[in-house]
């Protein structure tokens, strides 16, 4: 009797234990299954970039233009004031007398596999106004022995302003989050970057003036 007993509690036991270490390889196999998709927090880590990806966000912060058409465009060079070294965009001019440039070269640590955004453009309202601006933004990457001063530039976006109700002379206004679509596949790390952006002041609903301020422009770092 005692052996028919123990013999019982032995194969319960074993019965048990097998269980729980099925269960346990289930939960295991669980985990392992969604660690790629899930958020874990890394501190003093060492990653291995030959086995994970590492998706990185570098910034272009450009604080004002490096050079104007001087036609609708205008430089402004009062010291006093807060937009100096900024642009008057005319309201009444069309996009090829009335554009601004930034001049810089594209980041060595580019990835062109990552569409570039344009975070932030920030612009000034140069009197009370509540219509609608329209702007567009291109570009170029200039390679060595090409010119630097008549770079053809391409690759445009319309960057769309619906107007702010409330619109005061001076008032801060932003264009974000646009997506630049092509810029990408363009692109050469370490070459001239040119991106000239311009007011379409003819046609778009607004005709007061208004003064360019920072841009900010997201992109992929390559690892």
């Amino acid at each position: 009797m005692l052996k028919q007993f123990l013999n019982f509690n032995y194969k319960s036991i074993f019965l048990t234990l097998f269980i729980i270490f099925v269960c346990f390889l289930i939960n295991f196999n669980n985990i392992l299954t969604s660690a790629p998709s899930s958020t874990d927090i890394l501190l003093n880590k060492t990653v291995d970039s030959a086995n994970n990806i590492v998706k990185l966000k570098g910034y272009i912060i450009l604080p004002s233009p490096h050079r104007v058409d001087g036609t609708g465009a205008v430089l402004q060079s009062d010291t006093t004031t807060a937009y100096f070294g900024q642009a008057l965009l005319s309201g009444t001019s069309g996009t090829n007398s009335n554009y601004i440039e930034y001049r810089l070269t594209v980041p060595e640590d580019i990835d062109t596999a990552i569409d570039l955004i344009i975070e932030r453009w920030k612009f000034r309202l140069g009197a009370a106004d509540t219509a609608a601006h329209t702007y567009n933004i291109g570009m170029v990457s200039v390679a060595d022995s090409a010119s630097y001063d008549s770079s053809t530039i391409g690759q445009w976006i319309t960057l769309s302003f619906a107007g702010d109700a409330s619109g005061a002379s001076g008032d801060v206004e932003t264009i974000s989050s646009t997506t630049l679509t092509s810029w990408k596949s363009n692109l050469t790390a370490g070459q001239l970057f040119v991106i000239r952006l311009n007011r379409n002041g003819s046609s778009d609903a607004s005709t007061q003036n208004s003064y360019s301020g920072p841009l900010v422009i997201s992109y992929g770092i390559v690892q």
